[in-house]
């Protein structure tokens, strides 16, 4: 049994086959003549090659290109092909589908992010700018204070009189023994001395002392229990401190309630969309 190995070209249709003692006998000159039937159209390059078995006749053998087989698959075979492929596809999109947006995702939340920094800054500095705001309000308000006894003492000359029966009335019972007064206030207090308190006794024998470094318009109290100081500063100073507790005790609820405030507003949805 003989081998052979055709290799077709795409317009040949009709070819005749030799065994290998029909070439031997015939010699080139039938190559020329008798292996084709039309030698036109034929291209250089095979398009289809297949190996065919021949027994050993002597007998040139006719090859159709109709008879060749046709290359298919079955049907469930295909169909599962299809399947695979659709899922192949499908996995392929869906994969592409959640890197993508797992990508958006991550710049969303890299912006949400650096939005709460800003945030967290904001918050810092606004309670920053408080404290100091509140460190400064007492003094403020003491400078404030001090201008309006500025100019309720110097259009009034009654003013040391009702400095003194305040401080008399913040007392018991105890005597007075002297009052310190700026030297401008001594003569205007030695003619109301006498109707300062309802009774007389308690200063009967009270001197009035000038004192440069009391304020016009206020005073020091010497008594059987102490000193009253009822100067400008000394008042001042009180309110001062009485101010800076009370902003002290209330900054923790201040703050909770200023952080809180603004969550809300960073967590409340834009007007614009």
């Amino acid at each position: 049994m003989s081998k052979f190995v055709l290799k077709i070209p795409k317009k040949l249709t009709r070819l005749e086959v030799l065994t290998g003692g029909e070439i031997a006998t015939s010699g080139k000159s039938y190559f020329k003549n008798n292996i084709v039937t039309d030698q036109q159209d034929v291209i250089s390059k095979a398009v289809f090659s297949q190996e065919f078995a021949f027994s050993g006749s002597d007998q040139p053998i006719e090859i159709s290109l109709k008879e060749l087989p046709t290359q298919f698959i079955p049907r469930d075979v295909a169909d599962k092909q299809k399947k695979e492929s659709y899922e192949t596809g499908f996995a392929e999109g869906e994969d592409y589908a959640v890197n993508v947006y797992k990508n958006e995702i991550e710049s969303y939340q890299h912006w949400i992010r650096n939005i709460e920094n800003v945030i967290r800054e904001l918050r810092a500095q606004v309670s920053g700018e408080l404290s100091l705001l509140e460190e400064s309000l007492p003094e403020l308000a003491i400078l404030v204070a001090e201008k309006i006894i500025e100019k309720e003492i110097s259009g009034n000359s009654k003013s040391v009189i009702e400095q003194v029966q305040k401080s008399i009335k913040s007392l018991d019972n105890e005597f007075i023994f002297k009052i310190h007064l700026n030297p401008t206030d001594i003569r205007i207090l030695e003619e109301v001395k006498s109707s300062l308190v309802d009774d007389s006794s308690r200063i009967q024998d009270v001197q009035l002392v000038p004192n440069d470094s009391v304020e016009p318009g206020f005073c020091i109290l010497e008594t059987s229990v102490g000193s009253v100081d009822a100067r400008r500063g000394s008042q001042l100073e009180i309110i001062k401190i009485a101010l800076q507790n009370a902003l002290q005790k209330n900054k923790p609820d201040r703050d909770i309630e200023l952080l809180k405030q603004m969550e809300a507003e960073s967590e409340s949805p834009n007007d614009n969309g």
